[in-house]
């Protein structure tokens, strides 16, 4: 249990204690260096949740060739190619066996390849990622929770954002 208000937490224990929510040092040199002025930056490899439990050379290949970008740097990644094929074979073989999983995959490959097309700015595919009527602006959204949490002093019932 967690919360803003330490009566509203007091009837519960927690199995858990404390916890500690693990950072990167690349996110702490970054905040650092820029608090002394220092430009930085960090490289991400985007690899689908369904695969961080398996070995993804890929990954190592596209961040490395992040760095080579960035840098000008020769960095080799030949020798990593065949470990990223084997690995893709594998994970495809796994797809071959579990109808239910590979539909799972091919849809969460549709959204990705969707999202990257609107972010290269080819035109297609929204209608697919947003409900019927588009997607709130942030100021309808604060509108929303603004009337939540008045009907909430008032002691209303809170109204079906859909009616």
């Amino acid at each position: 249990m967690h919360g803003n208000e330490p009566t509203l937490l007091s009837p519960y224990t927690s199995v858990l204690g404390e916890i500690e929510v693990p950072g990167h040092l690349g996110a702490m040199l970054e905040l650092h260096l820029g608090e002394h002025g220092i430009p930085s930056m960090g490289i991400t490899a985007q690899v689908p949740h369904y695969l961080v439990q398996f070995e993804f050379p890929r990954a190592a290949q596209t961040l490395l060739n992040g760095v080579a970008s960035l840098t000008g740097l020769v960095v080799p990644t030949a020798d990593l190619q065949p470990a990223a094929v084997r690995a893709e074979t594998e994970v495809a073989e796994q797809l071959v066996g579990n109808d239910e999983f590979a539909t799972v995959v091919a849809a969460l490959e549709q959204q990705y390849d969707q999202l990257n097309a609107l972010q290269q700015g080819v035109s297609g595919g929204i209608s697919d990622l947003t409900p019927q009527g588009g997607v709130p602006t942030g100021d309808e959204i604060a509108a929303q929770v603004e009337e939540f949490l008045q009907s909430l002093a008032e002691g209303d019932e809170p109204k079906d954002p859909d009616s």
